[in-house]
């Protein structure tokens, strides 16, 4: 629900530019292939959104659950490889909303993404690896 608020926000207060550079990193995120790389370009996507919102309470608190959260890796493996597409597809996705001044629908994407991410990781219970 906060990444979907923090969506929500972005699409109405980031400048042009800064939606533009959203979708830039989404689009990079989706050339690359799980590993190091994707998972620094995933956690600059979403400090963007959050940012975008402007509201540094929020922000305070998502920085504390995705640093938890980020230690947690299900697209490196083998079985699980076609889910990173699937969640690049969804940043894309609400990057443009976001660039379209779109509210609602950046919510609602977000709010999606963030419920299908948390799905896979209770299906699949990855070990955490650190990441650093």
């Amino acid at each position: 629900m906060l990444e979907g608020y923090c969506a929500a926000q972005a699409a109405a207060r980031m400048s042009a530019a800064s939606k533009q550079h959203l979708l830039d990193v989404a689009h990079h995120l989706a050339q690359i292939e799980p590993g190091h790389e994707a998972q620094i370009l995933d956690s600059e996507y979403h400090e963007l959104l959050v940012a975008g919102a402007e509201d540094r309470t929020i922000s305070a608190l998502l920085k504390v659950l995705r640093k938890r959260g980020r230690d947690y890796h299900i697209y490196e493996s083998v079985e699980h490889v076609n889910l990173k597409a699937i969640s690049d597809a969804a940043h894309i996705e609400i990057a443009q909303a976001i660039q379209r001044s779109d509210p609602h629908l950046a919510s609602l994407l977000a709010a999606q993404h963030i419920e299908t991410t948390r799905s896979w990781l209770i299906e699949y219970r990855p070990e955490p690896q650190l990441f650093e």
